[in-house]
């Protein structure tokens, strides 16, 4: 009778083994191993860039040395068991160009996404990927698991980019940690960072804290991408997108040689931001807290500060009517800098790893806009971005059916932006977490991302706004930056 047992028990465990490795074999069950930090693409450090790491209460990073970077103490994207309305675990991999600028790494990845209806929210389920394939580190082929590869890491060329791809599969992209801000500026933490002009020239008259604008004449100076800094507004779409594309260009401050690909932020890049930030790496489910903090009364010409964050997740806006010799650490106990204790909760992250002013500070302009759009009207703010006639890796173009209601029906099927995915119409507040969703149209044909600081329970990753392009003093962008030389 032993000896049958033995048996028995012996037969079921081969079968148990056969049964693993079938399934080994064709993809069918094999988890994503989730606490690994060889489960997200390694960081491609570009010309001009350090490794950084932070200690909270400190607004200097730490820049590490090619030993601590192999000890894993750079970065970790681990899975958050548990909400971070208090603070978070999973470290993405940050880096510090020459002038003192913050780039924050978003490695391949595929997603699958399921709504609660009941909270008007839902889930982000993300499979990081192997290099530039669809495979993840086990090698299973993620799309045979329900996955969908996120386009801002896949080549577009043969789908006329419609979802905003780039043109070839990379294994991540590099995004600014915050908003575009203004060097130079005293009380901030860009005072001491050299204020340098670009090759180009401002397209409209205007004015800015650096002083009058005269089109054709005034260079537009490069931005700096650092906490505790005025953003940087009054600047037209079409100077931003301009502007964005040359962060590279011979002279630039950041390091930068030919070898980087720099361009205004798409639609499908805020996506992939704003699904890592959602998922079990980033915040788990729990809200990013808004931006609120104001400077307009006190600062000609500027309006928000990047790198606050308000008491609360849906904190009113902390319009100070006093300012010290510098940017302090907190304001009447509404807002705080990116690198306290608190500050940390407007971070992707939940701590200080992440990116931040994505909800609230200043509304962010996307390189997009509507097929139908009213020319006339839109060159007047845009006529660089609307130069491109076709969707391609630098802008993508969704198409017309009249009404911003229409136009967000006919564009449903396209996927990793963050817009109707995460929202149920294009008219009102349906976005997760009852953020804004107001679709494009013609005579409001680009779209604003975010929310300002003054939005409230409104704003945040998943708000979308229309609006015509023109320059605004709550009215910024971000960038991205991508290699050239590829298989790096």
């Amino acid at each position: 009778m032993k000896k049958k047992i033995v048996i028995l028990i012996s037969l079921v465990i081969i079968v148990i083994a056969i049964l693993t490795t079938i399934y080994a074999i064709t993809g069918e069950v094999q988890p994503n191993k989730k606490d690994s930090n060889q489960i997200a693409n390694a960081p491609i450090l570009l010309e001009g860039m350090k490794p950084i790491a932070f200690e909270e209460g400190k607004e200097e990073p730490i820049i590490l040395t090619d030993e601590q970077m192999k000890e894993g103490i750079w970065y970790d994207y681990v899975s958050q068991q548990e909400g971070t309305q208090s603070g978070g675990t999973s470290k993405w991999a940050n880096a510090q160009t020459k002038d003192g600028s913050m780039w924050v790494w978003i490695p391949r990845y595929s997603y699958k996404i399921e709504w609660d209806e009941s909270k008007n929210v839902g889930k982000i389920d993300v499979m990081f990927l192997d290099g530039n394939t669809n495979k993840n580190k086990q090698g299973q082929d993620v799309t045979r698991l329900g996955y969908i590869v996120h386009p801002a890491f896949k080549d577009g060329k043969n789908n006329q980019y419609k979802n905003g791809e780039w043109d070839e599969e990379i294994t991540g992209i590099w995004v600014s940690k915050f908003e575009a801000g203004y060097a130079g500026q005293k009380n901030t933490a860009s005072e001491n960072v050299e204020i340098v002009n670009s090759s180009l020239q401002f397209q409209k008259d205007s004015k800015n804290i650096l002083g009058p604008i005269k089109a054709g004449e005034t260079a537009i100076t490069y931005p700096v991408f650092m906490g505790k800094t005025y953003s940087y507004n009054n600047i037209e779409l079409g100077d931003m997108y301009s502007l964005s594309q040359i962060l590279s260009e011979p002279g630039n401050p950041y390091g930068f040689n030919e070898n980087v690909d720099s361009h205004l932020m798409k639609n499908s890049e805020w996506g992939a931001v704003a699904y890592l930030a959602h998922s079990e790496y980033g915040r788990n489910g729990s809200k990013i807290t808004i931006n609120n903090l104001s400077v307009s009364k006190v600062v000609e010409y500027a309006e928000t500060v990047t790198g606050y964050a308000g008491k609360t997740i849906n904190e009113v806006a902390n319009q100070i009517e006093t300012l010290d010799e510098k940017l302090k650490d907190s304001y009447n106990e509404k807002s705080y800098a990116w690198y306290t204790k608190q500050g940390k909760l407007a971070s992707t992250t939940g701590n200080l790893y992440g990116v931040y002013d994505l909800n609230g500070g200043s509304s962010e302009y996307v390189a997009s806009y509507l097929n139908g759009i009213n020319e006339e009207k839109a060159n007047y703010y845009a006529k660089s971005l609307l130069e491109n006639k076709q969707s391609n890796k630098y802008c993508t173009i969704y198409q017309s059916a009249g009404s911003n209601i229409e136009n967000y029906e006919i564009n449903k099927s396209i996927y990793g932006d963050a817009l109707a995915e995460t929202s149920k119409r294009g008219n009102g507040y349906t976005s997760w977490f009852g953020e804004t969703s107001i679709y494009i149209k013609e005579d409001a044909g680009f779209f604003l991302r975010s929310g300002d600081y003054s939005r409230v329970g409104y704003s945040g990753i998943f708000d979308f706004n229309n609006h015509s392009g023109h320059s605004f003093g709550s009215y910024g962008f971000r960038c991205i930056l991508i290699t050239k030389e590829r298989g790096k």
